[in-house]
């Protein structure tokens, strides 16, 4: 997660990569999507591999993910925009939890 992060944050900054350099808004957004992903990618290769070390790390990303998307990045959207995250990031975690419960318990159950 933090090579992730060094790497979101060298693509907006080149070579001055510290933390006192002010933060944009496309980088916090970049940074919440580069983090999803990199959940997304654990969550797969802990299924492939049947790694349960691998899936529960891919949670913990994907939960932080949510919840700096959540409360961070969605605080200085308003109106339509502030719908569509929230519609988007309820339809990404309802689309994990699909996922989670077919894959990593076995399929669904009646």
């Amino acid at each position: 997660m933090l090579f992730v992060s060094l790497a979101v944050r060298h693509v907006f900054h080149r070579n001055d990569i510290r933390l006192s350099v002010d933060f944009t808004q496309a980088e916090h957004y970049t940074l919440s999507a580069a983090w999803a992903v990199l959940g997304a990618v654990l969550l797969a290769l802990g299924i492939v591999f049947k790694r349960p070390l691998l899936r529960y790390g891919a949670l913990i990303v994907l939960v932080i993910a949510s919840a700096k998307g959540f409360l961070f990045d969605a605080r200085n959207l308003e109106g339509l925009l502030r719908v569509g995250s929230f519609l988007g990031l309820g339809v990404t975690l309802m689309g994990l939890g699909f996922v989670w419960q077919k894959w990593v318990f076995g399929g669904l159950k009646k």
